[in-house]
């Protein structure tokens, strides 16, 4: 066990050696870690021998700088986290709750663990689909030896220390299923430090005062003598027939201001910074919350845009996280078609398994269908651009002359299936993207597909997609949906765009001319992508 010298520990990525994990306590015995690394400052650590917080073992007599703050403890050396609700009276006022009479007990996985900032907490995809996310500040205890059956008189004695928590939790599931473990056991669901506080320091944790800030606004405040059952009940009534093994976290609850409880509730949304402040001794933990990816829509709205539809406007307001900044060589007028057509073509392209110098089809050459073309030549495909209007094959031939496709064939030329055969040397098409709502034009595409090959609907035929399904089961053909790419395709996108000199295709129309867009491009009159200038007369 420590020696008396050693009150606050911290585990870290020392700057000089970033594949070394140490551990260590802060030289500034007052400094607030976790802001202090928040802000950019550095912290330097007098680093103790031992490999974990459970056994520090002694001084080395030297001093490293943090690169990267962990959490006090690995996830294999946790086990379970044993987790304590409605432990707190102001927070079973505003649930609208009387005080349990015992411990409501839930549990969390060692998974749920992440490291304080920078390390990014997780919104699980399901908290994304009603905005159920929510946080929870809270006070963790670490128990440093086996406790089995122990009195609250003794309970103290088996703690190690203590740390801040962050008890991310899905309120849907958790409210209308009665699924507290399951609502709170997703990956990255538990950021836990980054100072772990010895008890020698901490001698009743009844008097600390705790702070959760969202986006540095105070959300919760409270001193722990608002806890319902204190600390050395919950070790006791934990300990009960149970081994509570060394490195178990417990979790004590939240005191009020959760985003449930609010009005108008609140949540945990992509961006936020949430920041869990224990005072004295312990400080500061805090992570930025990314969304869990999934490449789907969660929300069938306009992404980012709040409040509202879509419109011919000047301006709109949006979340930043929904915003690609434009780079300098981009104007508005070119950014507009890749922003849908761009970004949509090029995650129908990130559908297929193709690798450079394979054939690909771009079926349909119109706002999605040219651009298309460039994204598929500028990765080294084989291109065929095929359309079955004058105004498509003149656009197909337009494109700058490196991103030029192999072949501009007409959809009904008698010689175009020979020639899509002879380019291909006989096999087919590696992969097809059909970019046109013709309804013959998706099984016509998937009958040029070599087996196997994959075809990408991102057409709406009037009547639905049809298949000669011979050709479709004996060939074994992947058949694929696309929907608007994800922002990080988006922002590769730009970067590609610029890389690659690709260009979108447009026709500049007025406000006055907007009303005509949809009869103009069901005629093919139109070249490239109708963007509507405002104020443009």
């Amino acid at each position: 066990m420590a020696s008396s010298a050693l009150h606050r520990l911290v585990r870290f990525v020392p700057r000089s050696s970033p594949s070394k994990v140490l551990i260590g306590q802060p030289a500034d015995k007052d400094i607030d870690v976790g802001a202090a690394l928040r802000k950019g400052q550095e912290v330097s650590v007098n680093v103790w021998s031992g490999s974990s917080v459970l056994s520090p073992g002694s001084s080395t007599g030297t001093t490293e700088t943090i690169d990267r703050v962990l959490s006090p403890l690995a996830q294999n050396e946790i086990g379970t986290i044993r987790c304590v609700g409605l432990n707190y009276r102001k927070h079973a006022a505003e649930c609208g709750l009387d005080p349990p009479a015992i411990p409501v007990i839930f549990m969390k996985p060692a998974t749920t663990i992440v490291d304080p900032w920078p390390a990014r907490g997780t919104i699980p995809k399901l908290s994304q689909v009603d905005e159920s996310g929510d946080y929870e500040a809270e006070l963790a205890v670490v128990i440093g030896k086996t406790a089995k059956n122990v009195s609250e008189a003794e309970a103290l004695d088996y703690v190690l220390g203590y740390t801040a928590a962050n008890d991310v939790s899905s309120r849907t599931q958790q409210l209308n299923q009665s699924q507290w473990s399951f609502s709170k056991s997703f990956d990255g669901a538990c950021p836990l430090g980054p100072t772990l506080v010895l008890k020698s320091l901490i001698t009743d944790p009844t008097k600390l005062h705790m702070r959760g800030l969202k986006n540095g606004e105070v959300y919760q405040e409270s001193g722990t003598d608002d806890l319902i059952f204190s600390v050395p009940k919950i070790i006791s009534w934990l300990s009960q027939g149970t081994t509570l093994p060394p490195g178990t976290v417990i979790v004590t609850g939240t005191p009020a201001g959760v985003g449930m409880g609010r009005t108008p509730k609140d949540a945990l949304r992509h961006g936020d910074e949430f920041a869990v402040e224990i005072l004295p001794h312990i400080g500061t933990l805090t992570n930025i919350f990314e969304n869990e990816k999934s490449g789907f829509m969660t929300k069938l709205t306009m992404c980012g845009i709040i409040r509202r539809d879509g419109a011919f406007a000047e301006y709109m307001t949006s979340w930043h996280g929904a915003v690609v900044s434009l780079p300098d060589s981009i104007g508005f007028e070119q950014a507009a078609p890749l922003m849908c057509a761009g970004a949509t073509v090029r995650h129908a392209i990130n559908q297929v398994d193709i690798t450079e110098g394979e054939t690909i089809g771009i079926i349909g050459i119109g706002g999605l269908g040219i651009l298309g073309i460039q994204f598929a030549k500028a990765r080294g495909y084989r291109v065929i651009a095929i359309d079955n209007h004058e105004v498509g094959l003149k656009l197909a031939s337009g494109v700058p002359s490196h991103l030029q496709p192999d072949l501009i064939l007409k959809l009904d030329d008698p010689e175009t299936i020979q020639k899509v055969s002879d380019l291909t040397d006989g096999i087919g098409l590696k992969a097809a993207v059909v970019c046109t709502s013709h309804d013959a034009a998706n099984d016509w595409a998937a009958q040029r597909l070599q087996p196997r090959g994959i075809l990408v609907a991102a057409g709406f035929p009037e009547h639905g997609l049809t298949f000669d399904p011979m050709n479709l089961i004996l060939k074994e053909i992947f058949v694929k949906g696309t929907v608007h790419g994800s922002m990080d395709e988006t922002r590769e996108m730009m970067e590609f765009v610029v890389q690659h000199g690709i260009r979108s295709h447009l026709t500049l129309l007025t406000m006055g001319e907007a009303e005509d867009i949809a009869a103009r491009s069901e005629a093919h009159v139109l070249m490239g992508r109708p963007v509507v200038k405002i104020g443009m007369h």
